[in-house]
């Protein structure tokens, strides 16, 4: 159950007065559901309600949803808020402290947020790399 308890009145009506603007646009009841389920987690990563760098386990046992829909919600809400810039400096903050395993020829790396995996995957591409 989401607590909104803690946070301050005048933030949640702010939060909640973008929610209906970006609700609204282009017009009343056009986003489906999907948009709105991404809309809605934003604002709570703007009230703080869920971490700005939330993992999918915290999601997943906060919002009781399925691994996949946190991994969505992560995903696609990244893609709206991030410039490839940002997405660029997030990859180089993972890999300044990585979690490598090496088995054989092979090497693999934890990254827990999905778009980060992508730019990975595209910057090593680039390169001449295959990836998996």
């Amino acid at each position: 159950m989401i607590d909104l308890k803690h946070i301050d009145a005048n933030e949640v009506k702010k939060v909640f007065s973008e929610f209906l603007y970006e609700y609204s646009s282009p017009a009343f009841g056009s986003l489906t559901k999907r948009d709105i389920d991404i809309l809605i987690f934003m604002k709570l990563q703007k009230l703080g309600v869920i971490s700005s760098d939330p993992s999918k386990f915290e999601l997943v046992k906060e919002l009781k949803i399925t691994s996949m829909k946190a991994k969505n919600l992560i995903y696609e809400s990244n893609l709206r808020t991030m410039e490839l810039g940002d997405m660029r400096e997030s990859l180089k903050e993972v890999i300044t402290n990585p979690t490598f395993l090496k088995t054989g020829d092979k090497i693999a790396i934890q990254i827990e947020n999905p778009l980060i995996i992508d730019v990975l995957k595209s910057e090593l591409k680039e390169l001449g790399y295959i990836t998996e």
